[in-house]
């Protein structure tokens, strides 16, 4: 008999089973090694990015909190004039005294004359003297005791200033005839007293020209030269026209020589000449000009103008170390601004222009040659806008238009169905079947036979209904805005009219761009807080 044994197979199967779950296993076990390494890897590296970031926002933040917030201003080039429009009086002072007091450290002399009487130049003053610099400090016209007007003029140069002086106080343009015919009034008395010349000795001699005095009253005068000026009575004060003049001039005088509370006259003889530019010893001289009387010191200012500019015209070339600094100078006219701006050029000294208001007629001192222009706050809403129109306009895309709409829908709808089926049916069948038995037992054998008929109808009859109610709500938003390119003011008017007072624009020529606009503030304090600059913002 043949058999065969399946037991040698059997094994063979069992274990390439065993190899094969064994080997899935390990391909299992391995990807899931390396699925878990990959994790830890990026699990690493995100740590690493944040170590990195935090490290490097705690960067940015000392940087942030280390960096400048303000810088010097400088020029871009040299300027022969600053022109300083707007401002008071606290905001010029705090200007004199962070613009100045560099200046000062670099050896320059700085002169400030002063007609706001406002002490604008005392802040500056006062800084020099600490720092043991010499200061002088005259106040005008009480100082006219000590420091004479005419003194170290000669006769002719006295009549000159005087007139030019009297002729900047009549209404409209000045006229150089009338100037003229004051300049030789006053040179003809001047030339006739011995020795020095003084405005009390000068509005004596008027008066004898004017025959309103005689000799005993004319107590500055000597014998001699009353009698000099009174014999040319005839010759020099013949006509109407000089006689008025003679009057107009002898009560201007008359203003300048008394003392508050006293009378014509009353005053001393004067004492020597006031040098405005003094000697490189002298850091700071600081003229200021301040009477109760309003007419005294609009005369004052005059006189004190006009010798600025005689000193100016007959001092030395060469006081590229000087500074000169003009404040409330805009009732003496443009004219008589541009005449100071040419001779302080022609010398080389700085000059610094502080004036009050632009107007009408300051208007074309804006952006002249050579020059720097500062723009302080200004009330005036005309100032403001010549300013702004001083400034430029530019190019630049503004909001003209916002539109927004919002709608909301609403919906709602009801819904009835009803349905109604019947069904009738009905089935019939019949089956038949026959059977046959034979055995030992049987005999013969019997047969048998049977037959079935089955008859089934069916009916059914279904009705359905159905009633829906539905509602929806949907809200919409727009929101639109539109920008176009204007040309409008670079610096509007009320910019100007909102400055801080110690705040700024500076305007000035720039090879580079053209024209360079900068916002500064000129507070001393700024040079005191943390995080200031000690040289200039580089712009590229």
């Amino acid at each position: 008999m043949f058999t065969f044994s399946f037991d040698g197979f059997g094994s063979l199967l069992l274990t390439a089973l065993i190899s094969a779950v064994v080997c899935v296993s390990g391909v299992v076990v391995l990807a899931g090694s390396r699925k878990r390494t990959a994790q830890r890897e990026r699990d690493l590296a995100h740590a690493s990015h944040r170590r990195d970031h935090a490290a490097w926002e705690r960067a940015v933040a000392d940087r942030m909190a280390q960096a400048h917030t303000w810088f010097p201003l400088g020029l871009s080039a040299p300027a022969a004039r600053v022109n300083v429009f707007g401002g008071n009086g606290d905001g010029w002072a705090s200007l004199l005294m962070t613009t100045c007091a560099t200046l000062l450290s670099a050896g320059r002399r700085l002169t400030v004359v002063d007609f706001t009487e406002q002490a604008v130049g005392g802040g500056i003053a006062t800084l020099a003297e600490q720092r043991g610099e010499r200061v002088v400090d005259v106040d005008l016209p009480s100082g006219f005791d000590a420091y004479e007007p005419c003194s170290g003029l000669t006769p002719v140069e006295v009549g000159e200033t005087l007139a030019a002086a009297v002729s900047t106080m009549r209404p409209g343009s000045p006229d150089p005839v009338l100037q003229a015919l004051d300049a030789e009034l006053l040179t003809t008395v001047a030339e006739r007293l011995n020795g020095f010349v003084t405005l009390l000795r000068l509005t004596a001699g008027l008066r004898v020209l004017r025959r309103v005095r005689d000799f005993g009253d004319t107590e500055p005068l000597t014998e001699s030269e009353y009698t000099r000026i009174s014999a040319c009575v005839d010759t020099v004060a013949a006509g109407e026209r000089e006689r008025q003049e003679l009057q107009f001039l002898t009560n201007i005088l008359a203003v300048l020589t008394r003392t508050e509370g006293t009378e014509p006259g009353a005053a001393s003889y004067g004492g020597g000449q006031l040098s405005f530019f003094g000697t490189r010893k002298v850091a700071v001289t600081s003229v200021t000009t301040s009477d109760s009387d309003r007419r005294r010191k609009d005369v004052t200012d005059r006189l004190v103008f006009q010798m600025l500019l005689h000193q100016l015209r007959t001092g030395r070339r060469g006081m590229e170390d000087v500074v000169l600094v003009v404040a409330g100078a805009d009732h003496l006219g443009r004219d008589a601004l541009e005449t100071l701006s040419q001779q302080a050029r022609t010398s080389g000294a700085q000059l610094i222009l502080l004036m009050e208001r632009i107007g009408e007629d300051f208007a074309p001192l804006l952006g002249a040659t050579d020059s720097v222009t500062l723009l302080m706050r200004l009330g005036n809403p005309r100032d403001a806008t010549l300013a702004a129109e001083f400034v430029g306009r530019e190019h630049k895309f503004v909001l003209n238009q916002v539109t927004e709409s919002v709608g909301r829908t609403f919906t709602e709808g009801t819904s009835t169905s009803e349905s109604t089926a019947e069904s009738v049916g009905g089935s019939r069948g019949t089956s038949s079947s026959r059977g046959r038995q034979s055995g030992p037992y049987l005999g013969w054998g019997s047969s048998s036979s049977s037959r079935t008929t089955s008859r089934m109808s069916t009916w059914g009859r279904t009705r359905t209904h159905g009633t829906g109610t539905s509602s929806s709500v949907a809200e919409a938003r727009t929101r639109g805005t539109t920008e176009s390119r204007v040309y409008e003011f670079a610096v509007e008017p009320t910019a100007v009219q909102g400055l801080p007072t110690t705040a700024f624009f500076l305007v000035e020529a720039d090879g580079r761009s053209g024209r360079r606009v900068v916002l500064g503030d000129c507070n001393p304090g700024i040079a005191l807080l943390d995080r200031v600059a000690e040289e200039p913002l580089e712009l590229e």
